[in-house]
């Protein structure tokens, strides 16, 4: 940056142009040269971004400032801008060295980053970031024990109450208190470039970036969910990968980088332009994904457990509850001396969300009564069970015959699609309840006969994620799909947007449910449905919240980017709708679902088979 208020011209070298970027300067008189050139009199840089979204483009834009600053040597004047910022409140929580640390605190220190650090907080009494905190003033707490997350948040209620909480080399797997807390407020950096060796920890990363023999490494700083390193990305950094790097080696070079990449990521979070932090689309539509898992996980699954009988039902949290009938008291006479396994029932009950309004907005009523049956039925197959019945309730507060035989119809095709009976329902005439009054809502029962208990073993790390794919949106996110369908205007009886055999959009949306009953209990031989290893239904809250409800709490899995279809649905969604593919895979099927669980010797038996259509999606890895 040039001092003096005479014209220049100043070439911004080719390794810190980013895609869709413009460089110019305020000037007088003085004209670029073509490529990314800065121009100008005076201080003042300009860096113009384009990108779906406004919080997606400001990132961008405030990233190439940054890189610019930092790592190009432009001159910064950290005085002027910065006092825009209202400084913000950190803790960070740390289980090692906290090396990254010392590079944020000496920026803060200098004036060049807007935030104090109110306390450092390890699981671990003799971890050296304590020690690093003690040094520069800071207050260091050790909270360690089974109930450290607790013991973090009462620490963190008082006077060290902050905006925002950093995780740097933090060595536990939060699960309940602090992620409730602090939620949206917490973020962690990783030692790769996320997705890829999301998982692993600290010289395990480095090695096996080694093994792999790829070009470019880095870091990543993400948002903190439940699953393991899955959580929406905010920053990325990198540096290139040598032929003689070590895993020592390349850990430096990567440190180097992670201060950087969290001072960017606190910037970010002082302008409200931090993805997945500032914005949740589906909670912005009205659902709140979390805050529902958040009621299961401290109120109702405690109360579920307070009933009687927990003998013989399993508990809840799975795609369906499961009745070991040989546990039953009443039955165990009759039982007795029986030959076989004994058996077992599940039972499941669902909805089909808001996606009732869009088929009132159409007068289209058939696809739903599908969906209510596929969305039970899915559920029990992924539970190992065969349907054999299923009941409905229908209410609303004026009975409209031709909107309950059009349901019906569709309720019976749906049945004949998961091959189970269509045994019984319930019809409420509620006066006053639903407004406008010829509204209504529909819930479905089903019953199934578990004949495949999962046999190929408990689920491992390494075992590969195989998909089923959807046959579009399902029947979720429609709180989300009716919202961008409100804000774009669109017509939905006019011809889709993008590639479908249906006549209008409408239509296109209200694609009925896939049933994958006969995809798993009839196109699959006896000795592969033996291999499965686990089962998932892919709805509400996409991957993260139903494929972990295949595994067992140390694992995780990681999805293979591009390896699947991805229904032109979704594109548009995404176009029209600023959705990011973080947005899509935590709120839809995203073109995937059903998943089955299988180890990687069994994998190709499945893909070779000519009746069904998986893919390889994915693979199950260990937590940190």
């Amino acid at each position: 940056s040039s001092s003096s208020s005479s014209s220049c011209t100043l070439s911004i070298p080719a390794a810190i142009s980013l895609p869709h970027a413009a460089f110019s300067r305020v000037a007088r008189g003085a004209d670029g040269a073509g490529g990314l050139v800065a121009q100008g009199a005076g201080r003042i840089l300009s860096v113009t971004h384009t990108a779906p979204t406004m919080e997606e483009a400001a990132r961008q834009c405030y990233a190439t400032v940054q890189e610019a600053v930092e790592q190009r040597g432009f001159y910064c004047r950290p005085d002027i801008a910065a006092r825009q910022f209202r400084p913000v409140r950190i803790a960070v929580l740390g289980s090692t060295r906290g090396t990254s640390l010392e590079g944020l605190l000496r920026r803060m220190e200098e004036g060049r980053l807007r935030a104090t650090v109110t306390c450092v907080l390890s699981d671990k009494a003799d971890a050296y970031i304590l020690e690093r905190a003690r040094q520069h003033h800071i207050p260091a707490l050790h909270c360690g024990g089974k109930d450290f997350e607790q013991k973090m948040v009462d620490a963190l209620s008082g006077e060290f109450s902050p905006d925002l909480v950093l995780l740097i080399g933090f060595m536990r797997i939060l699960r309940g208190p602090l992620l409730t807390r602090f939620e949206g407020r917490m973020l962690n950096v990783h030692p790769s470039l996320l997705p890829a060796f999301a998982g692993g920890m600290d010289l395990d990363v480095h090695a096996a970036v080694l093994a792999a023999q790829v070009a470019e490494t880095g870091c990543t700083v993400h948002q903190v969910i439940r699953e393991v390193d899955a959580g929406p990305i905010c920053v990325q950094l990198r540096c290139g990968v040598a032929a003689d790097d070590t895993p020592d080696s390349l850990k430096a070079k990567v440190q180097a980088l992670e201060s950087r990449a969290l001072a960017q990521a606190i910037r970010l979070f002082q302008m409200g332009a931090l993805p997945g932090l500032a914005v949740d689309k589906y909670k912005q539509a009205g659902v709140d994904v979390r805050e529902a898992q958040r009621l299961v996980d401290e109120h109702i699954a405690a109360i579920a457990a307070s009933t009687p009988h927990k003998e013989y039902v399993s508990e809840i949290g799975g795609f369906s509850a499961v009745l070991d009938l040989a546990q039953v008291p009443c039955l165990q006479a009759q039982l007795a001396g029986a030959r076989g396994p004994t058996p077992q029932i599940a039972v499941t009950v669902d909805g089909v969300g808001t996606k009732i309004l869009l088929a009132y907005q159409a007068g289209r009523f058939w696809e739903v009564g599908i969906d209510l049956v596929a969305m039970n039925t899915n559920d029990l197959v992924a539970q190992g069970a065969r349907p054999l019945a299923f009941a409905d309730y229908f209410s609303s507060s004026k009975l409209q015959a031709p909107v309950l035989v059009q349901l019906l119809e569709g309720m019976a095709e749906g049945c004949r699609r998961s091959d189970c009976r269509l045994a019984c329902g319930e019809t409420a005439e509620m006066p006053d309840l639903y407004k406008p009054a010829d509204q209504f809502d529909v819930a479905g029962f089903a019953v199934g006969a578990v004949v495949m208990p999962t046999g190929g073993g408990p689920v491992q790390e390494g075992d590969v994620l195989l998909g089923l794919p959807s046959s579009g949106l399902h029947s979720n996110g429609f709180s989300l799909v009716r919202k961008i369908v409100r804000d774009t205007q669109a017509d939905l009886s006019a011809p889709p947007p993008f590639t479908s055999p249906h006549a209008t959009l409408a239509a296109a949306l209200l694609e009925p449910t896939r049933i994958y009953v006969r995809d798993v209990f009839d196109h699959l031989s006896a000795a592969d449905r033996a291999c499965i290893r686990g089962m998932a239904h892919i709805t509400g809250g996409g991957f993260p919240k139903n494929l972990p409800r295949a595994l067992p709490a140390h694992l995780t899995y990681q999805l293979d980017a591009g390896s699947w279809a991805v229904p032109a649905v979704y594109r548009w969604l995404c176009e029209v709708g600023g959705l990011t593919e973080q947005d899509c895979l935590r709120t839809f099927n995203y073109g995937i679902g059903f998943v089955v669980v299988v180890r990687p010797a069994d994998a190709q038996r499945f893909l070779d088979n000519a009746h069904t259509d998986f893919v390889r999606i994915g693979a199950v890895q260990a937590k940190n």
